[in-house]
């Protein structure tokens, strides 16, 4: 009898479960259609004008520049995000797909992790983790890998046309390698920064729903219960000292 094959989630390092998903994203359409503008620029640019004195060498250095920042940005951000400690909001976004019309729920109870989904059985719920869509903590630590890999392609297309048409000027007609070349340094060059953009959004988005997570986990209690909590962890106080507010005991 054949064994039958575990079906396990796309980790964060897998393009083709992806690859529908980058394809449709707008940051890619929004590249192309920049690099078509600055088609249509070098269609009606004057032989005469201040931009024949810029050369695919200038503006592939720019992109150099940019696509080594983003490279850096992406990862410092996929350190950052490995290295975060597991918390609420991290454990749910591992045990939840994207686009999963259900929601899977943790919370600590006696000392262990447990997890539920409304209206389903536990065995039920168990089998939700070995869905082939990946995970929204994998998607999010891909958006700053596949950032990465875009700078790296855009260095790469940067560096091939500084190379075989590094003299050729930009938004012309009368050089066909630098007609070429410029379409592509522009369409690479705002891809990664677009794809960069996202990374930072993608960033703010994680800092906004700790906050979140950290609000809605909060027990609040009155100040008389407080005060003799703290006095009993810090030990006696000075009599001025417990005048102070309940919050200024907590954090002191």
């Amino acid at each position: 009898m054949a064994q039958v094959r575990k079906r396990r989630r796309p980790s964060a390092i897998t393009i083709r479960p992806r690859l529908g998903r980058i394809i449709r994203h707008r940051n890619i359409w929004l590249s192309l259609a920049i690099g078509l503008v600055y088609l249509l620029l070098s269609s009606f640019t004057s032989p005469f004008a201040p931009t024949q004195r810029v050369s695919i060498r200038d503006m592939a250095g720019a992109t150099l520049t940019l696509t080594g920042f983003g490279f850096s940005v992406a990862i410092a951000a996929i350190a950052l995000v490995v290295a975060l400690p597991q918390s609420l909001l991290m454990r749910n976004m591992m045990l939840n797909s994207a686009g999963d019309p259900k929601t899977v729920r943790s919370a600590e109870m006696d000392g262990r992790t447990v997890a539920w989904v409304e209206n389903q059985s536990a065995s039920e719920a168990q089998d939700r983790l070995n869905l082939e869509q990946p995970s929204v903590f994998s998607n999010f630590v891909f958006t700053f890998l596949w950032t990465g890999i875009v700078q790296i392609c855009a260095a790469v297309v940067a560096f091939c046309c500084q190379l075989f048409t590094g003299s050729s000027v930009v938004l012309t007609l009368t050089d066909a390698g630098g007609f070429v070349s410029g379409f592509l340094l522009t369409a690479t060059t705002f891809y990664a920064l677009l794809q960069l953009l996202s990374a930072l959004q993608a960033i703010g988005l994680l800092a906004t729903n700790q906050e979140i997570y950290l609000a809605s986990s909060v027990h609040w209690i009155d100040p008389p219960i407080a005060r003799p909590a703290v006095a009993e962890r810090t030990g006696p106080q000075r009599s001025e000292d417990r005048t102070g507010s309940a919050a200024d005991e907590l954090t002191s």
